[in-house]
């Protein structure tokens, strides 16, 4: 049957089973079901509702059901029901099934009396059943009760739900006993309207707190902030609408603690791990964080702003400030020396307020990264243009003389008009978030003349068309996937930049070679990989994290001077060209490497540098014979790694033996190696022990003390 009503809401009570057999396989996303018999009667079509997302049921429930849903199931609500232990457990046990995560609401849901735990054997214990629900797998489910008894919080004692909302404050009182046995919960969010004492027990498993909605006192709010940062781990607080009582209100019998004693124990604790996130919050609210050390706020709102503006300054411990909302006029705000990062998103601002943001980093006196994130700028007629404030061409002006060469800018998605603001200034580094956002940057991009690094994330077709300053020294792909036309072109232009320039592909794909366009609008590709291959690319620094042969198979008997493989499935990846680098004269390696050494290395090599990282003896003694055999001088330098064991060199016949490989590793003439080690166990030096190596670099006083064995039986 095939009908289309997913914007539909169905409600059905009392309905045959025939009925609900003609629903089957339909496109419903919303069901309601108003009694048990309607729960009975469906039950045997839910599997077969493949795009149903939200089930609300009504009614009375007695017993155990097997009750299975569709993979599409995303929310499960509970109306003013009556319910069996033994149903509840039932019903969840089927939600732990999911594949993805559900959200299980629970709305003035009754649990039945009689069936709470039975001790005569005739009956199936309800403890038998709790029992059978801590053994299953409730990670994905996240748990809301707006009212809840101490019967039913026992029920989710000691299992994994990850998520638990809480609605009133009666419910958290009930829940108080089970939640430091929820070893696997990560959110909790509990109501407003909370006085005295913070006291529940959180889990060591929790990140994210959420407060929303109604008051709480002064006491509760540092109780409750001195309890997070207790916790030993990062851990998020978010207070949504939460009004400050006033100091009137506060109970101050000796049964608590007072509240004048809370503060200062307050101000006195580490809270570097709490990042705290406030919705909309008074003056009043925000003074309680006065010189308190925080190191992440967000401020939801330009009224949050606003309000918290007499405390930033204070924050002497802040890093990362996030500012969400509309901003007009002048940016006031007094940063900490402490930051190092301001976020701006989901918002729009005036070009004026830009300005003396950006005014405002750049005098900050050390680097710090802005980024701006699904922002938009208002058009020039909303500026305030008012005596009372700075007028918006005088800000401009001032905005392009500052030095900004202390600013990281990082742009998410952004208009042409935005990053005009930017032309001429002089940022060091620019991030740009998509495809679109460099074409919106391309005009300005030339204008730059101290930009140093250009970061590129998105999907990219056709041409590299982007005109690079000539002050650019490196260019990153960070994260997406192009074409050959495009990953060429990038390359030739980086040939014409006139100097030595690094450019990183970090997690990027190459596309087929089908997706390429290859319409006569567009060099064809075959002549981009000729221009390619015949372009001077010996100012070009390559370093590439993870790259699949297609992609090394680019660089195919080009002139690169300098490659950095970042993951050893990289170097096994660029292990067919290398030899085709006639003009490689440094290669770096990241990663981890077992058995032998097998690049085969090109005769131009001057220096192979290995850096963070892992390798067994059998690799090493391997490489270093590699290096023997290139019949020049060569440097090698061994940087951050670590010896493996020798239980984990492969012994079996197919390889050569460890021991064989060490005796051929000692008997080579290694007169031609200069080995350099900045940090080495002397179990690496051992390695080395006899051989003839004519110079040896060491990096700290510790490799000093590690090589002092084998430095005698250096002969040569």
């Amino acid at each position: 049957m095939h009908v289309t009503c997913q914007t539909f809401f169905f409600w059905f009570s009392g309905c045959s089973n025939e009925f609900y057999q003609i629903l089957g396989e339909t496109c419903l996303e919303n069901l309601n079901l108003l009694t048990e018999n309607d729960v009975v009667h469906a039950s045997q079509i839910l599997p077969t509702l493949s795009k149903l997302k939200i089930l609300q049921l009504w009614g009375n429930f007695i017993g155990h059901r097997d009750l299975k849903f569709p993979a599409s199931l995303r929310k499960v609500i509970l109306h003013k029901c009556t319910c069996s232990t033994k149903w509840l457990c039932s019903l969840i046990i089927a939600l732990s099934s999911l594949k993805n995560p559900v959200v299980f609401r629970l709305y003035d849901l009754e649990l039945q009396s009689s069936c709470f735990v039975d001790t005569f054997s005739s009956q199936i214990q309800a403890s038998g059943q709790i029992s059978d629900l801590k053994s299953y797998d409730t990670s994905k489910i996240t748990l809301h009760v707006k009212v809840g008894s101490g019967e039913l919080f026992e029920i989710f004692r000691d299992t994994s739900i990850l998520g638990l909302s809480l609605g009133t404050t009666a419910a958290a009182s009930h829940a108080s006993q089970i939640l430091p046995t929820l070893c696997k919960l990560e959110i909790l969010q509990v109501p407003g309207f909370c006085i005295g004492v913070f006291d529940l027990h959180l889990p060591e498993s929790i990140q994210q707190i959420i407060i929303h909605g109604g008051y709480c006192s002064r006491e509760w709010l540092c109780s409750l902030t001195i309890a997070l940062s207790s916790k030993g781990h990062h851990i998020q607080c978010k207070l949504y609408d939460v009004e400050l009582q006033s100091i009137h209100a506060i109970k101050t019998s000796s049964s608590q603690l007072e509240a004048f004693q809370v503060m200062p124990n307050l101000m006195s604790c580490d809270m570097s791990n709490i990042e705290l996130h406030v919705q909309t919050g008074s003056s009043e609210l925000f003074e309680m964080f006065r010189n308190t050390n925080i190191r992440t706020l967000s401020l939801g709102t330009a009224g949050a702003a606003s309000h918290a503006s007499k405390i930033l300054p204070t924050l002497c411990k802040l890093e990362t400030l996030c500012l969400i909302g509309s901003y007009i006029g002048r940016y006031d705000l007094q940063l900490p020396v402490s930051l190092q990062r301001l976020v701006f998103k989901d918002g729009y601002c005036s070009g004026e307020w830009l300005c003396s943001l950006m005014i405002a980093l750049s005098s900050i006196g050390h680097t710090i990264q802005c980024d701006l994130s699904d922002i938009e700028l208002l058009s020039s007629g909303v500026v305030d243009t008012s005596s009372s404030q700075i007028q918006p061409l005088e800000k401009i002006s001032n905005f392009i003389s500052c030095d900004m060469s202390n600013i990281t800018l990082h742009v998410k998605a952004g208009s042409s008009e935005l990053f005009e603001m930017f032309r001429d200034t002089s940022i060091r580094v620019l991030s740009l978030g998509t495809a679109a956002a460099a074409t919106n940057a391309s005009e300005i991009l030339p204008t730059l003349c101290k930009l140093e690094a250009l970061h590129l994330e998105g999907s990219y077709i056709g041409r590299f068309d982007l005109q690079l300053p000539v002050s650019l020294q490196r260019l990153v792909f960070v994260e997406g996937y192009c074409s050959g036309e495009w990953l060429s072109s990038l390359m030739i232009a980086l040939s014409s930049i006139g100097h030595t320039i690094w450019c990183e592909l970090y997690d990027s794909e190459l596309l087929s070679s089908g997706v390429v366009d290859t319409s006569s609008s567009q060099i064809q590709p075959s002549d981009k990989i000729s221009n390619f291959m015949s372009c001077d690319m010996s100012n070009i620094m390559l370093h590439v994290k993870t790259g699949s042969s297609e992609l090394f198979e680019i660089f195919r008997d080009t002139s690169i001077p300098v490659l950095s493989l970042g993951t050893t499935a990289a170097a096994t990846n660029a292990s067919e060209i290398l030899p085709t680098l006639c003009k490689l004269e440094e290669l770096r390696l990241f990663g981890s490497y077992i058995d032998r050494f097998d690049l085969q290395l090109p005769v131009s090599l001057q220096r192979l540098v290995f850096e963070e990282g892992c390798c067994s003896g059998e690799w090493l003694c391997s490489l270093m014979i590699a290096l023997s055999s290139i019949g020049h001088t060569i440097w090698c330098e061994l940087s951050d790694i670590e010896l493996l064991s020798s239980g984990v060199v492969d012994t079996s016949i197919s390889h050569i033996q460890p021991s064989e490989k060490i005796s051929n590793f000692m008997s080579c003439d290694m007169s031609n190696i200069t080995l350099h080690v900045k940090a080495g166990s002397s179990e690496l030096f051992e390695m080395f022990r006899d051989t003839s190596i004519p110079v040896m670099s060491l990096g700290t006083a510790a490799a000093a003390t590690n090589a002092s064995e084998i430095l005698p039986t250096l002969c040569k």
